[in-house]
């Protein structure tokens, strides 16, 4: 019994010691709250194998969570070409002063445009046209900071969209925090 109390009494004195101690993070954190950052990248979109340029904003609601409204256009290929409007949540884990990773997840507006070439008659009807599609949007970032205000980066996502329109999307980037 007496054994049992003592280990219990020492138990109690080295989780409360614990209590009283603090640590510090492992990477020391930027206060990034109510800062914005403004950048273009690079696209590149699965469905019909457009490459585009994009431009983004980005605003932190607190040191780790950040909201980003971009716009992308897909240049024409094969007949179709695009234009995305996004508005995702980020929220960033910082691995060491130069990287930091994200997972994001958000809302698209897709618009798509096509012509193609129709026979007909003997004669060729060139039709063209244009499909809305809306969705959600899910995936990962990767940057790497060049400086403290200006920093590269890369994202995979996955467009879900509506009318069979969903594709995968890649792009890379540069932004300057502000």
């Amino acid at each position: 019994m007496k054994k049992t109390l003592f280990l219990a009494a020492m138990l109690a004195f080295a989780v409360q010691s614990q209590a009283q101690s603090t640590t510090q993070p492992l990477v020391a954190q930027p206060d990034n709250t109510n800062s914005k950052a403004l950048g273009v990248n690079l696209l590149f979109g699965s469905f019909s194998k457009n490459f585009g340029v994009g431009v983004k904003y980005q605003q932190f609601v607190d040191n780790h969570v950040r909201l980003e409204g971009s716009f992308g256009y897909y240049f024409p290929s094969k007949g179709v070409n695009a234009w995305d409007l996004n508005l995702n949540a980020h929220y960033v884990f910082r691995l060491n002063p130069k990287w930091a990773v994200y997972p994001l997840a958000g809302f698209a507006i897709t618009n798509w445009g096509y012509e193609y070439n129709e026979p007909k008659d003997g004669k060729i009807y060139v039709k063209t046209g244009h499909n809305l599609a809306y969705g959600a949007n899910f995936g990962a970032g990767v940057q790497y900071f060049l400086t403290n205000s200006i920093f590269v980066n890369a994202e995979g996502r996955q467009q879900v969209l509506s009318g069979n329109y969903s594709q995968a999307n890649f792009s890379l980037g540069i932004v300057a925090k502000f």
